[in-house]
């Protein structure tokens, strides 16, 4: 994973409050956090970090999550994805489901929990931690 103990994860989502909200309450469960307003931002973030988990919208302006994710999966191939869509019927393409998203990584808008976030991170880097999320 990365360097240190911090989990770094990568929000992108065009709707501040959503994108805001996220990475808020990430940052008060120790993850270090960036975040992006769409998918031509995010591709910069990702050159020029290393994320651990990166949270994508699924429609998001100019490139689509689809997009955003395929691109960014050629400039790092051991970032982890999780889905963020108000789609009730979506599912992965093949595409994606090759770089490893299934039904695990699919998170439905709205979030109920948070918390529950949290722990699908963690499950999805395979770092569960002792806490009770």
């Amino acid at each position: 994973m990365t360097g240190d103990s911090k989990i770094k994860v990568l929000v992108v989502d065009d709707e501040p409050a959503i994108r805001e909200s996220i990475s808020q309450f990430l940052l008060d469960f120790d993850f270090l956090v960036m975040n992006a307003a769409n998918g031509e931002a995010a591709l910069m973030l990702v050159r020029e970090n290393s994320f651990d988990i990166a949270i994508v919208d699924m429609r998001l302006p100019e490139m689509t999550g689809d997009t955003f994710i395929l691109k960014a999966h050629e400039i790092n191939t051991t970032l982890k994805f999780l889905i963020l869509t108000g789609s009730l019927d979506y599912g992965p393409s093949p595409d994606l489901s090759k770089i490893g998203i299934g039904s695990a990584q699919i998170l439905k808008k709205p979030l109920f929990s948070l918390f529950s976030l949290v722990k699908t991170i963690e499950e999805t880097l395979g770092k569960i931690s002792g806490s009770n999320v």
